[in-house]
């Protein structure tokens, strides 16, 4: 059975979102501010700390903003095949991996048993200046990660890209001026 939750933008041109069941908003997803890429992600009584390190094969670290232990470290791999290698704290593998061009959805698989199983897919939605996605949730068993964990990983790391693609464009527009 799957779930169909909504990222949101509340407020146009603000780095701040939330997660929508409904009308209900089950987490939240905010950037320090409008050029940080450091974040805090909120589920339930949980808060995440996500950010980015290194410049070429750079890489996404989420901590517990209380402990400060590592949750999570994505390998990112740009390219032909966007996506990240995402290691659990308990060394479990997943995949996150985009499809399409204009409308892309990316897909979290665990791949870990050796045969993927889709975690959840995230459409993207974007409009005018406002970003947002929906997210289906399928497949997660009880073992698995909190699935609002791994909506508010998958949402940071595709809005990091949106970021760094725009910042590739700019500068090969600059550069063929």
């Amino acid at each position: 059975m799957s779930e169909v939750l909504r990222w949101k933008q509340p407020r146009r041109m603000n780095r701040e979102f939330v997660l929508l069941r409904g009308s209900e908003a089950v987490a939240s997803l905010n950037f320090h501010s409008l050029l940080s890429n450091r974040a805090t992600g909120t589920y339930g009584n949980k808060m995440l700390e996500l950010s980015t390190e290194g410049i070429f094969n750079w890489r996404i670290r989420v901590t517990t903003k209380v402990l400060g232990e590592q949750a999570a470290l994505l390998r990112v791999s740009q390219g032909l095949h966007q996506g990240a290698d995402f290691e659990l704290l308990d060394g479990r593998m997943l995949r996150i991996a985009s499809k399409g061009v204009f409308r892309r959805s990316w897909t979290l698989s665990d791949k870990t048993a050796g045969q993927a199983r889709n975690l959840l897919a995230l459409i993207e939605t974007m409009q005018f200046f406002e970003d947002a996605s929906d997210v289906v949730i399928e497949n997660v068993r009880s073992s698995d990660p909190d699935p609002l964990f791994l909506a508010i990983v998958t949402w940071y790391f595709v809005l990091i890209m949106h970021q760094h693609e725009s910042a590739a464009a700019s500068g090969a527009a600059s550069a063929s001026t």
